[in-house]
């Protein structure tokens, strides 16, 4: 189980340490990192239907989708696709 609120502070150290960030509510973040526009895509909430389809294009395209443990994961409710050593240090920064 996470810990609500030291995601939210791990969330906060993130948002400082991006160079911009943005939310969205459909599937634009995932293709925007899919064709290489963004580094990566956070989400709290979603449900497998809103996120499993991106699962395959995510090992297509070398990419890997987990929660905020670092596990494999595509139905949520949590999310982080991003290049593995990307994802890694993003779960380093949300259990900071």
């Amino acid at each position: 189980m996470v810990d609500a609120h030291a995601v939210l502070a791990g969330f906060q150290r993130l948002v400082k340490a991006c160079f911009l960030e943005r939310a969205y509510g459909d599937c634009a973040g995932h293709l925007w990192l899919i064709r290489g526009y963004v580094d990566a895509v956070i989400e709290y909430g979603v449900k497998v239907w809103d996120i499993a389809p991106m699962a395959a294009f995510a090992r297509a395209t070398g990419r890997v989708m987990c929660d905020f443990s670092g596990r494999p994961s595509f139905s949520g409710p949590q999310m982080i696709l991003a290049h593995p050593s990307l994802a890694k240090q993003i779960v380093q920064i949300l259990h900071g």
